[in-house]
């Protein structure tokens, strides 16, 4: 992972590699835990992977980790948490976090863009309180092949893949996608819901 999403990928729903080359809305995990629906175009997955603490915002009550792929992020943690009073740098641990993808067509004229931005935790309903990350990434459908479940999007730097459409509802609503329509993907990382000391390799 890094600060500004770079190299990252999401497997919800809709696609399990969105739109490389630059148009990154998510990532992917050894990890992929278990995916919950909140809507027909939405859904959520609680996710544990193992990081190594690289920094410690105690100001902020933040913590920067690293995965093993090198890939670093900085998260917000709840004061619930109290692992975090004890955390070093160097310390390997396992932490647990809440992340959600939706799905819409865009307003009429929107074009391809992607933005990034902090906003309130998604995990509401009795989840931890904080900021989160989220990303939106508007998508043109350059075109659709409802008999595969197979779209082809553009992205804003031009940059042009096709996903493969596995949710069954989805899947429906294929036929009703036409070329020139703009799709919103909107992924939401979570702050840190639990973290504990990773096992000994």
């Amino acid at each position: 992972m890094s600060n500004h999403s770079i190299g990252k990928k999401i497997v919800i729903g809709l696609t399990a590699g969105l739109l490389t080359g630059g148009l990154y809305v998510a990532r992917a995990h050894a990890d992929e835990g278990a995916t919950t629906r909140t809507s027909p175009t939405s859904a959520s997955r609680m996710t544990s992977e193992t990081f190594v603490v690289s920094g410690i915002d105690r100001a902020k009550r933040s913590v920067t980790l690293t995965n093993a792929q090198g890939e670093r992020n900085t998260m917000s943690v709840p004061s619930d948490v109290k692992a975090y009073e004890t955390l070093k740098v160097g310390d390997r641990v396992d932490v647990d976090y809440q992340e959600s993808l939706a799905i819409q067509l865009a307003p009429t004229g929107a074009k391809p863009s992607m933005t990034e931005k902090s906003v309130g935790s998604p995990m509401g309903r009795g989840g931890p309180a904080g900021a989160a990350r989220q990303m939106q990434l508007n998508a043109e459908v350059v075109s659709v092949d409802a008999a595969n479940n197979k779209v082809t999007f553009k992205g804003p730097r031009g940059h042009e893949q096709t996903v493969t459409v596995s949710d069954p509802q989805l899947q429906s609503k294929l036929h009703s996608l036409k070329p020139g329509q703009v799709v919103q993907f909107t992924y939401t990382e979570a702050i840190a819901a639990g973290i504990r000391p990773a096992p000994a390799k």
